[in-house]
């Protein structure tokens, strides 16, 4: 099978959907050469390893440690890293702050703060709407919600992007200088979840992180510090990354496509199925790992124990097994849940529901408050981040018109 280009290669970075597409043509599953990966594509085989935890395992040995300035630094295991019976227990207790009753709870919070950020730009006419909005947005909402102090900001962009680079295990095209600072953003960001969550057990505040300390305690649950450090750890990380992703995604696709924007501008409030459509055609995020606790197989192919599996959400989202013409934009799709861009069965993504709703009520306040929004022609043209694990824009350079009256004083 020839493939068009190398997994983890700068093609590949630029554009992977040819990749994704010659290897559905195959069997599904590619192994990473050179490296103890394999890569499962195909939806029916990524619902598979889903459900069979005994067979794959959410927990990574290659992920526990890493070195910094000599020493041994233990890497927080997330939520989605255990396995049942102990994930189900973490994850209830991690699920408190995201019940129907706390989302609609939060609805005024968020759409303060989307007026608050779209205030910042109205009157110039134009914005980088990735950092003036699609970043900031989900990254105050979750700080909001976890009580961490939002003065801090660019640390919790930092970190959060350190994060993300060191948990996908590939520094490529990465010098020794860029990362030791991954590295150090990551003790850091450990340091700080350390030291917060001992403020929070001895103060408890009207927050997420001391809400799952108290659930934890009610439902006669002991965990551990470093256990309690990854929940925040996974709430901060599944608050911010995945929602700011897509919400640059899904304006970049409604730039892009005129009758889905005019259809937007019509009616703002009816922005669901292209929200979901979105999340299948552009997924924030690629893949999460699996490690395979025995030799077995995957659509005929031999995985030894001890291989590592990657589950590519943003490969199964495009089969065309299960969506008719997967390159092609229909948010008219009788099948659009069975996309996998928040994952799929018990580690199905705790920040969904939130995402969901932050891109549906930042669309409904940016086009009534702005129209004419187009790409800002004096701009270079839209360039998606070169990553083998996101899916999401560098930057995206829009002009519009104010609607009379919405300028806030």
């Amino acid at each position: 099978m020839a493939i068009p280009c190398e997994y983890g290669d700068a093609a590949y970075r630029r554009d992977p959907y040819a990749f994704f597409r010659k290897v559905h043509e195959g069997d599904g599953v590619y192994k990473v050469p050179s490296r103890n990966d394999y890569l499962v594509t195909r939806h029916a085989d990524l619902v598979y390893v889903a459900e069979h935890s005994e067979l794959f395992s959410n927990e990574m040995p290659s992920m526990t440690e890493f070195e910094f300035e000599g020493m041994a630094q233990p890497l927080l295991r997330a939520v989605p890293k255990y396995d049942p019976p102990l994930h189900t227990s973490i994850r209830d207790v991690a699920a408190r702050g995201f019940t129907a009753e706390y989302l609609r709870s939060y609805e005024p919070m968020v759409r303060s703060i989307i007026d608050d950020l779209i205030d910042n730009f109205a009157e110039r006419g134009s914005c980088e709407f990735v950092a003036e909005f699609a970043y900031p947005l989900p990254m105050r909402v979750i700080c909001a919600l976890l009580g961490f102090p939002i003065e801090r900001y660019h640390d919790y962009r930092r970190w959060s992007d350190a994060l993300a680079v060191m948990q996908d295990g590939y520094f490529i095209d990465m010098t020794e200088d860029e990362i030791y600072d991954v590295k150090r953003s990551v003790v850091e960001l450990q340091g700080f979840l350390d030291d917060y969550i001992r403020e929070r057990i001895a103060n408890r505040g009207d927050d997420m992180v001391s809400a799952f300390i108290s659930g934890q305690e009610e439902a006669g649950i002991s965990l551990e510090q470093p256990q309690l450090m990854g929940i925040a750890q996974s709430l901060f990380s599944a608050g911010n990354e995945t929602t700011a992703h897509m919400l640059g995604n899904l304006m970049n696709v409604l730039m892009t496509k005129p009758d889905e924007l005019r259809a937007i501008e019509a009616n703002p409030s009816n922005s669901r199925r292209l929200i979901e459509e979105c999340l299948r055609a552009e997924s924030p995020v690629h893949w999460l790992p699996r490690t395979c606790l025995r030799d077995t197989e995957i659509s005929g192919v031999p995985i030894p124990a001890g291989a590592r599996l990657l589950l590519m959400f943003g490969a199964a989202n495009r089969d065309a097994c299960v969506f008719e013409q997967p390159t092609k934009f229909d948010k008219s799709r009788p099948n659009l849940g069975e996309h996998m861009a928040f994952g799929y069965g018990a580690h199905f993504c705790l920040g969904a529901p939130l995402a969901r709703r932050e891109g549906r009520i930042a669309l409904e306040a940016l086009f009534a408050r702005l129209r004419n929004i187009a790409l800002d022609p004096s701009m270079p043209a839209p360039k998606f981040v070169e990553s083998v694990v996101f899916r999401h824009l560098e930057r995206l350079d829009l002009t519009f018109d104010v609607r009379e009256g919405s300028v806030r004083p």
